[in-house]
């Protein structure tokens, strides 16, 4: 009824995460995940992991605030809008 070819077949012995089952997926062929990462630093550079994770934090919600970017047509038509007011700012000065 269905047939196919295996080309690769792995084992493991426990449940994979998303994240990894999506890093094999992507054709990783070892996976670490962040939180073994950041056992695995020194206390300083916790903290400084931690610092900067809340100023990057900061920053997004900081871009959040300024909204989504002109699409390209938005941009044309401010560039149009512009050349237009500046024809009739020539002429009133």
């Amino acid at each position: 009824m269905l047939e196919g070819r295996l080309f690769e077949a792995r084992l493991f012995d426990r449940a994979l995460s998303a994240e990894e089952v999506k890093a094999i997926a992507d054709g990783a062929t070892h996976f670490i995940s962040p939180s073994q990462i950041f056992e695995s630093l020194t206390d300083a550079q916790k903290i400084r992991e931690t610092e900067l994770k809340a100023k990057s934090s900061a920053v997004q919600e900081e871009l959040g605030k300024i909204g989504q970017p002109l699409s390209e047509n938005d941009r044309w038509q401010n560039f149009a809008h512009s050349i237009f007011n500046l024809k009739e700012f020539i002429y009133v000065y």
